[in-house]
């Protein structure tokens, strides 16, 4: 099983070269019906226009990551685009109408983007019809535009004598990390901050973060974010508030809800707390530190003294425990461990897997992809393809939840390129199209416990596990 993106290149070869708006046409092995009509791409000069089959691309706006166009069709079956650099040669029509993204012919025109493309390339945008009476190929030139600098901005909202909380919003940033130092210690490299600092999602939406702090002192919080237009830092300047004498610590107890296959709520309650943060690991994890969960926990309002958090994206058949951080005028204050066990899904399909190989792997500091495929047992084999993100790719895969969604950022997993193909009879069943879900990672002497639970566009789960040596597989 081969991993199929967009982005692939593929090279074919032409004997003639292909120019702007050019257009390569192929009719099919069976006879059309009607051999006196032929497919038109582009603009047609027939007098039948409304019966001949047709293509048009028109170009709309460029970024530096993305291309955006629209393709209006007229008398097609079928028809899918794509985007290749434009120093590559185009691909034939029926390739294009394979492996390509389709588009709904009827509800051409149909606005389309090409992402994850590289700043100030001219790419290629290829548009393949198919039709009764043949092939047909529209081509048009894009050039991505320079990337812009990424930027964050920082909002202190909470100053306490032990705490600090605080929002970042990030543009144009591909990765987040911030630190709180003591305004005299020495700053850290903008790397040594990516790379050792605590690291945010990147979101449309300001993200909420906790520092720990001493009484009375002046800290510097430092937020590096990272995009394709470079690497800039961002700076706020904060005191903490004096000691109080006689500040009494806050308290925290954490009651259970209702609990279901793949979400759960619970109750907290707290006395002479000023914030919240809850974080939900699996039981067989290690259990995360205060400070942990500080900065990469979930705040919740807990100013009316109590609070109810619904959880979503569980594992079903699975033991979680459930943390909530409390700040008050005190010290900081972590509740006992809450323990859930959700019940199984009784309509998922369930598989097991016999053996992993890595596909690719990036090694080093960065967001890296490791992509990894596994294969499930017979009678109804499974073969799944997972694409992972994580920062540190030294060792293949670092421990963790990941999640799914289309960010390519990390502690998740890209879904355009995550896939499942189930097979019977020693042939392929269906492909299932993983829009959802979560993994949970585990490393223990360069083993890997993966337990997964993914969702197909019709909700249905798909729950598997994986306990062993990932092979390397280039």
């Amino acid at each position: 099983m081969k991993k199929t993106t967009i982005a692939k290149l593929f090279a074919i070869f032409f004997t003639l070269p292909v120019l702007l708006f050019s257009c390569v046409e192929t009719q099919p092995e069976q006879k059309p019906d009607n051999g006196n009509e032929n497919v038109t791409p582009g603009d047609s000069t027939s007098n039948t226009p409304n019966t001949k089959p047709s293509v048009e691309i028109a170009a709309g706006e460029a970024a530096s990551s993305t291309l955006t166009f629209t393709i209006n069709v007229a008398n097609v079956d079928k028809c899918s685009w794509m985007c290749i650099p434009s120093n590559e040669d185009i691909p034939d029509d029926i390739y294009v109408i394979q492996k390509g993204t389709e588009i709904d012919v009827a509800a051409s025109p149909v606005t389309c983007i090409a992402d994850n493309l590289k700043p100030e390339t001219e790419y290629a945008v290829v548009a393949a019809i198919m039709s009764k009476k043949g092939y047909a190929t529209e081509v048009i030139y894009m050039t991505t535009t320079a990337a812009e600098l990424p930027s964050a901005t920082i909002d202190a909202k909470t100053v306490s004598s032990n705490f600090i909380t605080f929002e970042i919003t990030t543009a144009n940033a591909t990765k987040c990390a911030w630190v709180c130092i003591k305004s005299d210690e020495t700053r850290p490299s903008d790397q040594e901050i990516l790379a050792s600092g605590t690291h945010i999602a990147i979101s449309a939406e300001p993200v909420t973060c906790t520092a720990t702090v001493e009484p009375d002192t002046e800290y510097t919080i430092i937020v590096t974010v990272e995009g394709n237009g470079g690497v800039t830092s961002h700076d706020l300047t904060v005191r903490s508030a004096e000691a109080s004498s006689g500040n009494e610590n806050a308290t925290v107890e954490l009651a259970s809800g209702e609990i279901k296959a793949h979400e759960a709520s619970f109750d907290i309650t707290a006395t002479k707390a000023l914030s919240a943060i809850w974080y939900v690991y699996p039981t067989k994890a290690e259990a995360p530190t205060l400070d942990y969960i500080l900065s990469q926990g979930t705040p919740v309002d807990i100013s009316s003294g109590s609070a109810t958090v619904e959880v979503t994206g569980l594992h079903s058949g699975y033991d979680y425990t459930i943390l909530v951080a409390v700040l008050g005028e005190g010290a900081p204050v972590l509740s006992d461990p809450l323990e859930i066990s959700t019940p199984d899904d009784v309509d998922a399909f369930e598989f097991d897997i016999v053996s992993a190989n890595w596909l690719s792997y990036v090694t080093g500091g960065g967001a890296g992809e490791t992509y990894i495929t596994f294969t499930g047992d017979e009678p109804q084999r499974t073969e799944m393809a997972v694409d992972f993100y994580c920062i540190d790719n030294t060792n293949g895969l670092t421990a963790g939840t990941y999640i799914m969604n289309g960010t390519k950022q990390y502690g998740t997993i890209y879904d355009a390129d995550t896939y499942l193909e189930i097979y019977k009879d020693g042939g392929l069943e269906r492909t299932v199209s993983i829009v959802s879900g979560s993994a949970h990672v585990t490393v223990s002497d360069k083993k890997h416990t993966i337990d997964i639970d993914f969702v197909d566009t019709d909700g249905r789960h798909y729950i598997s596990s994986f306990n062993g040596t990932i092979k390397i597989k280039k």
